[in-house]
């Protein structure tokens, strides 16, 4: 920490380095969807004057003599390895990793005192890259990438999603090698690995208990003989196989997944993960396995570590007494998924040792069997399920069936037949029971989606969500694929067939009634137009992004912005911009913005009544009218005009307007009624706010000019500065 009396250099009006730490700041988006993908816009700080300040106002026998001891450059030490030398190291705290180390033979030497500090004077002295020998790799129970056959690293634009939404860029991934010994089939494999311990979740290795082997023929669970798979079955085992090696390249969602690519397996394994050590009452340690399954493709499974954590080592394990199967339990069993072991927000203590897990808070499910949970056992249900189990407190509800990308074709099925989905239908919340927050992803992608329904299965049960925490009530009646748009036929224009569109057998409508809130502005003033609009897109009362972008380019001279249904508004603008580009490389001169404008009204017009939600304003320079403004709606509307509010906020921010807006507007003047128009509007609208930029278009092209957030910013302080 920064000792006192550096402080008042930071914090106080007098500093006279003051400007150097501003209290609030502009951050520029610039296109980017997170605050913290952005630029933070900062003054850059002079080191001289600040060193100058501090040497000059700051005396050092303020300090403590700790203080005044870090503020000292220190020297480099060496530890060196000295099988003579032999000393205990205290431990640093109450960590059990960092006990104290008893009979240590590493000594401490200063290194300007030692023969490498006159060694490295030598002009022929070079920095050698390796180990000594005889050093311990890896340590025994840390990661290492040794661990598995890694052919090499390389860069993909794979989608990976680790944070709710796919990455559009590309990712740096493990490549696994190809060329592994043929594996043999599960009738092979099942006996030798069923009811012994595997290693997974690689580099981070935990271990598992085996309960079953599969492969696209047979399935084998516990000491029971092979059964054979139905067609059905084999049908769904092949898909949901092929999911889950996907979702080790790609993530599934949450930090932690995806980044690893592993070779096709057709042999899966379903296992119990470790819970945890637990005491007995004798005082002896046992491992506990979880009652629950995870799936894990058989190429992605480790028998031993090169260097097992010797804490776990000759620990018997507590099983039932038949821990292959464990449905037809007098007391509830627990369920765990894949994601809760990577991304918990209580882990899961292996050491110290817990004193017991009975107090663990739970929630009740209706679930098929534990054993063959859609989306989490192997084994595909042989019975109507009616259990109720229980899910951990401290675990999150995810698993490899709730993903966040959008699925292929070969998931969807043919009309008129049987759908079928990898996630479960079974509820997450006790009926009547408090209903955890919407995960930002699937906000967001409401948003996107705000002017289409969606279709759900599980026959109006409460369905699980893209990410951890996230459920929604959803009725339907058959598809059983999540959050998949619905579209009406012929909403949109090149189309290979209309079986690209789910059926639309279902017509309930969406969960929340989506109420659309902004606040976009636009005028003309003395040599241009000047665009002002907030960044919230809402989601009935709950804001679902704060950073959306609601300008957009049509072309290096017009913009266009959004009000009304993002993904509607965001269609249409860049279909438009991709007819501007047309435009302009067929005739070989600009277009000019009252031709933009026609074209976006009559694509509008040839599509009303199809449930859009659009209100946008394309404004931009041409040669042939100056400077002009277009608004344009869902239904077909185009009007011409100096000056336009759009959205729920608009009746604020065109009070301002109509009173303050003078003829012959300067630049600076313009863009200072634009931010106090948008302020005012944010103050007053419950559903705008975010973000204020502001752009400018001249006869030399539109550019952003202001960005500011809008939290940062105070009503008092907004009306004191504009008085």
């Amino acid at each position: 920490l920064l000792p006192k009396p550096y402080r008042w250099l930071l914090k106080s009006p007098s500093s006279p380095v003051i400007e150097f730490y501003p209290g609030s700041f502009v951050v520029d988006m610039n296109g980017k969807r997170w605050p913290w993908e952005a630029v933070v816009l900062l003054p850059f700080i002079d080191s001289k004057r600040l060193i100058h300040a501090v040497r000059s106002h700051v005396n050092e026998d303020m300090l403590t003599e700790e203080e005044q001891k870090r503020n000292t450059i220190g020297t480099a030490e060496i530890f060196m390895n000295d099988e003579s030398y032999n000393t205990t190291v205290p431990a640093i705290g109450d960590l059990p990793l960092f006990s104290k180390i008893e009979d240590c033979n590493v000594r401490t030497l200063d290194y300007n005192t030692s023969h490498w500090h006159n060694d490295n004077k030598n002009v022929d002295a070079v920095f050698r890259p390796q180990l000594l020998p005889g050093t311990s790799i890896p340590f025994p129970g840390y990661p290492t990438l040794k661990e598995a056959p890694v052919q090499g690293l390389k860069r993909w634009k794979i989608g990976i999603n680790i944070f709710g939404m796919k990455s559009r860029y590309r990712t740096a991934i493990l490549q696994m090698d190809d060329e592994l010994p043929a594996i043999p089939p599960a009738s092979v494999l099942g006996p030798k690995f069923i009811g012994t311990t595997i290693y997974f979740r690689y580099p981070f290795f935990q271990e598992g208990f085996v309960t079953a082997v599969s492969d696209s023929e047979v399935t084998i669970r516990g000491k029971k003989g092979a059964r054979k798979w139905s067609k059905d079955e084999n049908t769904l085992w092949m898909l949901r196989k092929q999911s889950l090696i996907d979702q080790y390249s790609t993530g599934e969602g949450i930090t932690g997944t995806g980044g690893w690519s592993i070779p096709s397996s057709d042999v899966v394994l379903s296992i119990r993960p470790l819970k945890g050590i637990e005491t007995m009452p004798d005082g002896s340690t046992v491992k506990v396995y979880a009652k629950a399954e995870i799936e894990v493709p058989f190429v992605a499974a480790l028998w031993s570590p090169s260097r097992p954590d010797p804490r776990f080592l000759n620990i018997p394990a507590r099983l039932e007494k038949d821990p292959y199967k464990f449905t037809k339990q007098s007391k509830p069993a627990a369920v765990l998924t894949n994601s809760s072991f990577l991304n918990s927000r209580k882990p899961f203590n292996l050491l110290p040792p817990p004193r017991g897990n009975s107090s663990s808070s739970s929630k009740p499910i209706a679930s098929p069997d534990i054993s063959a949970a859609r989306g989490l056992g192997i084994l595909p249900p042989s019975k109507d399920p009616r259990e109720t189990i229980k899910v951990l407190g401290g675990a999150n509800v995810s698993t490899r069936g709730f993903v966040t990308k959008p699925l292929n074709s070969k998931w969807q099925q043919p009309k008129g037949t049987k759908s079928f989905s990898t996630t479960t239908s079974a509820r997450l919340h006790r009926p009547g029971g408090s209903r955890p927050r919407v995960a930002l992803t699937f906000a967001v992608a409401a948003v996107t989606f705000l002017s289409s329904g969606f279709v759900q299965h599980a026959n109006g049960e409460r369905c699980p969500s893209v990410l951890n925490h996230a459920s929604l009530t959803l009725d339907s009646e058959s598809s059983n694929v999540p959050f998949i748009a619905r579209h009406k036929k012929n909403c949109f224009i090149n189309c290979d067939s209309e079986d690209e569109f789910m059926d639309e057998r279902s017509s309930s409508p969406p969960p929340l009634e989506f109420a659309h809130g902004t606040t976009t502005l636009a005028f003309t003033f003395n040599g241009g137009i000047l665009a002002a609009v907030d960044s919230r897109a809402s989601i009935g009362s709950f804001v679902g992004s704060k950073t959306t972008q609601k300008v957009l380019p049509v072309s290096s001279k017009i913009l266009g912005t959004m009000a009304g249904g993002a993904a509607d508004c965001s269609f249409w603008i860049r279909k438009l911009q991709a007819e501007v580009k047309v435009h302009e490389l067929t005739y070989s001169k600009s277009i000019t913005v009252a031709r933009a404008s026609k074209l976006l009204a009559d694509a509008l017009y040839g599509n009303r009544g199809l449930g859009l939600s659009v209100g946008t304003m394309i404004m931009g320079f041409d040669n042939q009218n100056g400077a002009s403004i277009y608004y344009i709606d869902d239904t077909g509307v185009r009007i011409k005009d100096t000056m336009f509010a759009v959205g729920s906020g608009s009746t604020f921010a065109l009070g301002l307007l109509d009173t303050e807006k003078k003829e012959n507007m300067s630049e600076d003047e313009a863009i200072s009624l634009g931010i106090k128009a948008i302020r005012h509007a944010t103050f007053r609208d419950a559903y705008s706010g975010g973000y204020i930029a502001v752009y400018v278009i001249t006869s030399n092209g539109w550019r952003k000019v202001f960005s500011e957030d809008l939290a940062l910013t105070s009503e008092i302080d907004s009306n004191t500065e504009n008085k």
